[in-house]
Order: C-alpha cells, then sequence, then structure tokens
C-alpha cells in the first residue's frame, strides 16, 4: 500500500515537472518568436536627398525594435551625416524603423591654407575640399586656418564668422547676391555684391544692422535707386551712390 502511494506521488511530481518545463519551453519559444518577430528588418528614410548615402543605419540592422532608443538613433545619424539639420525618429511594429531627416545645406565656403570647407548657416563643416567647385559666396578670413585641422562635423565657432554668416542670410533674403566676404577683423565685415560693397560689423547689434539694410534695400527698390557702397557699422548707415 505505502509503495503504491510512493508510485503515485512520484508520477504526480513527473507529470508536474514534465508540465513545468513544457511551460518553460513554451515561454522560451514565444519569447524568441517575438524577439524575432521584432527584429529590425526594414529602415525607411523620408526626406533625404543628398546623394550621398546615409550614413549609420547599419548600426541598427537586426537589432529589437523595443531595444532601440529613438535618441540614440538621433545621436548616431546626426553624429555620423553633418549635412543634416535634425532627425525625427518613429517606430512602426513590427519591425520597422521610420527616419526623417531634415537636411542642413550649406551657405558659403570657407578658404584656409590649402583648401576649403563648406559652412552651414550656424558654423558647422559640411564638407572640405580641395578646390572650390560652387557657384556660391567665398568667405576669406584675415587669418588663415589650418584645412587638415577640421573635419566634417565639427564647426567654426569664431564670432567673427558666425556674424558673417548671419549677414550672409539676411542679405540674399533682401536679394543681394554675394560674391565674397572679407573678415578684416571684429570691426569690418566686407560683402561684395557685384560692383556694390557692403560693410557690416561685430561691435553693432546685428538686429539694428539687420533692420537698417532691410528698410534701405526696400527704400531703395520703391524709388527705383541703386547704390556704390552702404556702410552699416556706424550710428547712421553711410551710402555712397
Amino acid at each position: 500500500m505505502q509503495q503504491l502511494v510512493s508510485s503515485k506521488k512520484f508520477l504526480s511530481f513527473v507529470k508536474k515537472t514534465v508540465v513545468l518545463f513544457g511551460a518553460i519551453f513554451l515561454a522560451l519559444v514565444f519569447l524568441f518568436g517575438i524577439y524575432f518577430l521584432l527584429q529590425i528588418k526594414k529602415i525607411i528614410v523620408k526626406e533625404y536627398t543628398d546623394s550621398i548615402p546615409l550614413r549609420g543605419l547599419r548600426s541598427f540592422a537586426q537589432k529589437n525594435l523595443l531595444l532601440v532608443s529613438p535618441d540614440d538613433v538621433k545621436k548616431i545619424i546626426l553624429t555620423e551625416n553633418p549635412t543634416i539639420r535634425s532627425v525625427a525618429v518613429q517606430k512602426a511594429f513590427p519591425n520597422t524603423l521610420i527616419i526623417t531627416v531634415e537636411s542642413q545645406p550649406f551657405i558659403a565656403i570657407f578658404e584656409m591654407n590649402s583648401g576649403y570647407v563648406y559652412l552651414s548657416e550656424n558654423g558647422k563643416i559640411i564638407q572640405k575640399s580641395k578646390e572650390k567647385k560652387e557657384d556660391i559666396p567665398l568667405i576669406k578670413y584675415y587669418q588663415k586656418m589650418n584645412y587638415a585641422s577640421y573635419n566634417p562635423g565639427e564647426s567654426l565657432e569664431y564670432n567673427d564668422i558666425l556674424t558673417a554668416l548671419h549677414f550672409l542670410k539676411t542679405a540674399t533674403e533682401v536679394g543681394l547676391q554675394t560674391d565674397t566676404v572679407d573678415i578684416n577683423g571684429f570691426d569690418m565685415l566686407l560683402f561684395s555684391v557685384g560692383d556694390k560693397k557692403l560693410f557690416f560689423t561685430t561691435e553693432k547689434k546685428k538686429e539694428t544692422q539687420d533692420y537698417e539694410l532691410r528698410q534701405i534695400i526696400k527704400q531703395f527698390k520703391i524709388e527705383g535707386r541703386d547704390f556704390k557702397s552702404l556702410d552699416l557699422r556706424f550710428e547712421k548707415p553711410i551710402i555712397v551712390f
């Protein structure tokens, strides 16, 4: 009788063990199935028009969509692609990553000692070149910088350069297409626009100079007049006809 009871207990233990291991096996199969189901198999890039393929995407292929951080994606894309201004990341379950980018075009070429760097409006280096290939404004600096010391993705965070880029954008907005910008120091930023000359300075509020330029150009367009030089460095603009 005692042996029969022991046999029943053993069989019950075996059944429970089999059920337990079966449940664990099914759970593992389910989890592995979910894991592989959520592996990133498709990456969709929107709004990207550059000819150079977007870099950094390979680092996300086959990763689990649940475990991928949108902030990490943004950081890698922005670091690997200097031409990108901003990145938006969406997860489309079960296995798709959608990346929407906004490009950051260069607006000027900056001359260095043995080459050129292409700058965005905030001074970020978009690309480098030994030759000036694009027909966009050329910035000449009073002190030649070392071409080999700067790489795409870095920025030229000098106040006079950033100020020149700011006024370059303003000049373009009012219809003045700049050929060259000569930075001869903080007190003189010389813009050559065809046969016209524009003078700006870092020692006067940018907003004031912006306003004066816009008003003068607007008035000249109304009157059908033109100028040879416009100097905005002083309290009252100096105009030469």
